[in-house]
């Protein structure tokens, strides 16, 4: 059984490294130009708290090995540098332009999701109003086919008057097409809500969390 001494030296160990780690991955950050918050996007954290915390050294309980990896890879330094077991951190030349490229990219990308997911927010705001009018209309068809029926169920020789079987047959188009109308307005709100949580999914694996 390790001693109480060994245990607090162990521990004392940990936290020293997990110092160490935060201020390497805070350095690597800067050295690359990413604020907080992009880096954190970019590692795949849905804020900035928590690659705050890691490198401020707020949680020193653990810190994933996967977010070394990736924090070495985001910021071309090498694990060993971030673990403190170099003081080596300058990036490979060559690669600042696959970066800066990469960056660039990113936020391109960002801003064309935002703008997609706005147009579809605003169509989808749109197609309710239209819903609702259609509504209306589909109402006032049906109402004027009932009208139309209980009217010729009164008159039997109606159809045979000039004008009425058309006027049937025009009531009648009026009614199906209104109806039609409102199948398709129906898919293509479906499409819209289709796209949200598909989105919502594309978020949630871009978080990691």
């Amino acid at each position: 059984m390790a001693s109480p001494f060994y245990n607090r030296k162990r521990r004392a160990e940990q936290v020293d490294l997990i110092k160490q780690i935060g201020i390497r991955m805070r350095a690597a950050r800067e050295l690359c130009n990413f604020s907080q918050q992009e880096a954190a996007a970019r590692l795949g954290y849905r804020s900035s708290s928590r690659l705050s915390k890691l490198e401020n050294s707020i949680d020193i309980k653990s810190i994933p090995l996967s977010i070394i990896i990736d924090a070495a890879k985001l910021y071309d330094v090498s694990v060993d540098y971030l673990l403190g077991l170099s003081d080596d951190w300058e990036p490979v030349d060559s690669a600042m332009p696959e970066r800066v490229a990469s960056r660039w990219l990113f936020a391109v990308w960002e801003k064309a999701r935002e703008r997609d997911m706005a147009a579809v927010a605003a169509l989808h705001k749109r197609l309710r109003t239209i819903d609702a009018v259609t509504g209306a209309v589909v109402g006032a068809t049906q109402e004027a086919q009932d009208a139309l029926e209980a009217f010729a169920a009164c008159n039997p020789g109606f159809q045979d008057m000039p004008g009425g079987a058309r006027l049937v047959r025009y009531v009648t188009r009026a009614a199906e097409m209104a109806l039609e109308m409102r199948r398709r307005l129906h898919n293509v709100n479906l499409e819209c809500r289709m796209a949200r949580p598909l989105q919502t999914e594309i978020d949630f694996l871009q978080s990691g969390t």
